[in-house]
């Protein structure tokens, strides 16, 4: 199923104001500060979260159009639900 990050207002442009860009295959993006993240446009904006390897597979697999950014896990454990609970976004 995966997690979505859920910022009030305007998703994009909560994305382009927040992290550093990124893009698959540029270094490993999973560590202890940041988590990527990808904007994907299908009918409306969604922003996945690839908590781990197996995820950041399923969204670079499953979507390769898809624009990608780190952003802080400080950020992303309000706007992510359930991510306060799990170890990953710690």
């Amino acid at each position: 199923m995966g997690l979505y990050v859920e910022p009030q207002g305007d998703k994009a442009a909560w994305f382009e104001s927040t992290g550093v860009q990124w893009h698959p295959g540029q270094g490993e993006p999973i560590h202890s500060n940041y988590l990527p993240v990808v904007l994907l446009k299908q009918g409306y904006i969604a922003l996945g979260v690839a908590y781990n390897a197996k995820e950041l597979q399923r969204f670079v697999t499953g979507r390769p159009d898809g624009h990608w950014k780190l952003m802080p896990k400080a950020v992303l454990r309000s706007l992510v639900p359930g991510a306060n609970k799990m170890k990953e976004f710690k």
